[in-house]
């Protein structure tokens, strides 16, 4: 049965995909607007960009191996590679981020009212000792939600959209997206406007994957459908937003007679992976994407 929690995330606003979706103001597992699971989770995208640049890696092949495991074993559990990754607390997710020695920018992190339609809570030390050994026993534990050890680090992995409440940080992330696309500002602010009107897939940014000669390969789209039905009311909406106050930035007009409002142009974000030993494994997990 869906709920509302009130979670806590780390939005790193200096991926131009995350900084689109943040500045819109939401954060939405992938596969959640579509008939098929189009999509993957900002993590796996993240992970499959250390095998492109660093080779075979076991810990981002224990990934793999996870999900088929999970769809197998407990396909009631959100798949990390579709799920958006959340603490309880902040207190949680400062001690989980020093642990893993990652630096953050504290200014990154919101507290998010999600509405999930499922969320799975998972012993994050489980990843942090085993992930990449040999022993695989471990799966069935984590999936299972046992605690490693006496200072579990809970994460909570879920699929459905939530509201981004940390609104210094939607600032943030509106002015990287106007600086790196500037040309993109009526479509951002449209795409607010919709999602106010609850259209929350208006201009929906994804990560996915496929197979293109032999590689993986890792792109972006962005959903416009939502967005074209529902301009009329969006372009209202937006405003009313400007008549009280609750926008504030400009709409950047593009230059030139033949200049067009435009997406933000994602094709620096592509890449590819090329190691064989992870194709086959890679095909499984992705079946129902890549119709294999």
């Amino acid at each position: 049965m869906a709920q509302w929690r009130r979670l806590y995330a780390y939005l790193n606003i200096e991926n131009p995909h995350v900084a689109w979706e943040v500045a819109i103001g939401r954060i939405q597992s992938h596969g959640l607007f579509t008939d098929q699971s189009f999509g993957i989770s900002v993590w796996h995208a993240s992970r499959l960009k250390k095998l492109s640049t660093f080779g075979l890696v076991d810990s981002v092949l224990d990934e793999f191996s996870l999900e088929l495991y999970r769809k197998t074993n407990y396909p009631d559990k959100v798949s990390r590679m579709q799920g958006v990754y959340f603490f309880e607390s902040e207190e949680m997710l400062n001690i989980a981020f020093q642990r893993w020695s990652i630096p953050i920018n504290k200014a990154y992190i919101s507290e998010v009212n999600f509405h999930g339609v499922n969320f799975s809570n998972h012993d994050s030390e489980w990843i942090t000792d085993c992930m990449g050994g040999n022993d695989k026993d471990w799966f069935g534990p984590y999936l299972r939600g046992d605690t490693r050890g006496a200072n579990p680090l809970t994460e909570v992995v879920a699929s459905g959209i939530g509201n981004i409440l940390n609104n210094d940080l939607r600032n943030l992330a509106i002015q990287k997206v106007l600086e790196r696309t500037p040309d993109s500002s009526p479509f951002l602010f449209l795409a607010i406007a919709a999602t106010k009107l609850g259209v929350m897939d208006a201009a929906l940014s994804t990560p996915y994957v496929y197979l293109e000669d032999g590689r993986i390969a890792v792109h972006h789209a962005t959903k416009l459908d939502t967005l074209q039905a529902c301009e009329g009311p969006a372009t209202r909406e937006l405003i009313r937003l400007y008549e009280k106050g609750l926008l504030t930035y400009p709409i950047i007009r593009p230059n030139g007679p033949d200049a067009v409002a435009r997406m933000p142009d994602l094709r620096d974000l592509k890449f590819y992976v090329d190691v064989p030993d992870a194709i086959s494994v890679f095909q499984s997990v992705h079946a129902s994407i890549l119709n294999v």
